[in-house]
């Protein structure tokens, strides 16, 4: 593949659209793709830890291992390609906002360490007194309470994330390409409209412009996608009741528009009888 600046010169010169294609056939081809991984909040069940409680024992050998989803985004920068680097920010952008198991409030991954949190506070209690007495019962009702309220917590958290699935994402995304293409301006350009010199060759290329320009961009455009897309809300200007706003004109809610269009229609007919009266 040519070097994404390459190619963003040429489209410039050219706007030759096979260009594009061959951006986008390079970016949705990395190797790259968006993988969930899953870990877990674990620990080992050592009974003489537990002082060898049959019922201490049992209760935390069924909340071992608790497993949720990640993103799997590290990799070895030596190893990737230029085109690599868009394609990441990608992947995050779409599972920080779209996908609904991934990235969730940090109370839910608190509520999920509760069983590990109790079994290690657990021991510690017991290292200090051996004869301690501990509620097996009460502990095992605050984990699964505890897992209760964490999937509330998933389920509520996708409400402040879109529902999109991906293929819908990368339409967005290639469509946003074709945009950027058109407004993009070489760093030489940009240096004649703007002033800005860039001096360190070392450290900055042509390709960490055109990668920094489209990650940038795609980050802009998915957020201004969420936010025109989300529902917005104002307060009736009759009774002050919160109501969503449909289009721009919206003032009242249902009950308020209807009495305010009887009234206004009262109105009208008085006006009109009075006119023909006279």
């Amino acid at each position: 593949m040519k070097l994404l600046s390459t190619i963003l010169e040429e489209y410039t010169e050219t706007h030759d659209l096979a260009l594009i294609e061959e951006f986008k056939e390079a970016l949705w081809g990395s190797k790259l793709k968006l993988k969930k991984r899953k870990l877990s909040y674990k620990y080992k069940v050592v009974d003489s830890l537990l002082q060898n409680d049959s019922e201490l024992i049992g209760m935390f050998d069924k909340h071992k291992k608790v497993e949720y989803f990640n993103n799997q985004n590290r990799y070895s920068y030596d190893e990737l390609e230029y085109i690599d680097f868009i394609r990441i920010r990608v992947n995050n952008l779409y599972a920080y906002h779209f996908d609904s198991e991934l990235y969730l409030d940090k109370e839910y991954y608190r509520l999920l360490s509760t069983a590990a949190n109790k079994y290690y506070e657990v021991i510690g209690q017991l290292k200090q007194d051996g004869n301690i007495h501990i509620d097996t019962k009460e502990i095992d009702e605050d984990i699964k309470r505890s897992f209760d309220l964490a999937e509330q917590v998933k389920t509520n958290s996708p409400n402040k994330k879109m529902t999109l699935t991906w293929d819908k994402y990368v339409k967005l995304v290639n469509g946003w390409i074709d945009h950027l293409f058109d407004l993009y301006k070489t760093p030489e350009r940009y240096e004649q409209e703007h002033g800005w010199e860039y001096r360190n060759e070392v450290i900055f290329t042509e390709e960490n412009w055109v990668i920094n320009y489209f990650n940038k961009s795609i980050k802009g455009k998915t957020l201004n996608y969420i936010r025109d897309s989300m529902p917005k809300y104002i307060i009736c200007d009759k009774c002050g009741k919160e109501l969503e706003v449909r289009h721009k004109n919206t003032r009242y809610c249902k009950v308020c528009l209807k009495e305010r269009t009887k009234e206004r229609r009262k109105v009208n007919n008085s006006k009109y009888y009075m006119k023909n009266k006279k």
